[in-house]
């Protein structure tokens, strides 16, 4: 069948590679590039940018969030099956989670947040991969300990993130290290409770010394 000289057949879409890509910066091994979402790729990556964005506003990462859950929980089953427990764990808890809110800087959240953005010279554009996804973040905080955290957070996805885009090496230091305490703070406090919920003698069976 010969078709009208004014048909054109549908042109199948070029598959899009990094080299579409602006470089933006690279370490021992890979080159990284910034994801441009205008070339209809990256919609994986950028729906895990929002899931951290969301994480970054409750100050918390899933697994800190399970933690302080997992202790709520314990204390009230204690509690329930007449277990020595204690009622401050929860008030602790709660606190907790509302303190957290107001963290202007979450270290690990942080870098999971860029590692959403950018793309390494070995990952596909529109697929995420968690373990390339782990190693970029390694990969990310090796540089810093090179560069120093302020010189690398300079990009312009953070510029969004009104509470740390105008801050001073200063400020971004100071920030940065009570970060990294409080996270430091909270995995001890977690296994502190968690070892005092398993060994919670029962109320009914304990007998005073």
């Amino acid at each position: 069948m010969k078709l009208p000289s004014w048909f054109k057949r549908a042109r199948k879409p070029r598959l899009r590679t990094v080299k579409d890509l602006d470089f933006a910066f690279k370490d021992d091994q890979h080159h990284y590039y910034r994801i441009n979402t205008q070339l209809g790729i990256g919609l994986e990556h950028y729906g895990k940018a929002m899931e951290f964005t969301m994480w970054m506003a409750a100050g918390l990462q899933p697994k800190e969030m399970n933690s302080i859950l997992d202790v709520m929980e314990r204390t009230l089953e204690a509690l329930v099956e007449g277990k020595k427990g204690n009622l401050a764990n929860l008030g602790w808890a709660i606190q907790e989670i509302r303190l957290r809110q107001s963290m202007v800087i979450h270290t690990e959240l942080l870098y999971q947040f860029i590692a959403c953005h950018y793309i390494r010279d070995d990952e596909p554009m529109t697929e995420w991969i968690e373990s390339i996804h782990n190693e970029k973040v390694e990969a990310f905080k090796a540089i810093v300990k090179v560069q120093g955290a302020y010189d690398f957070f300079q990009l312009p996805e953070l510029m969004n993130l009104t509470a740390i885009s105008n801050m001073s090496p200063e400020e971004w230091n100071q920030y940065w290290i009570g970060s990294i305490r409080e996270q430091e703070n909270l995995t001890k406090k977690i296994k502190h409770l968690r070892s005092g919920l398993r060994s919670a003698p029962d109320r009914k069976t304990s007998t005073k010394a």
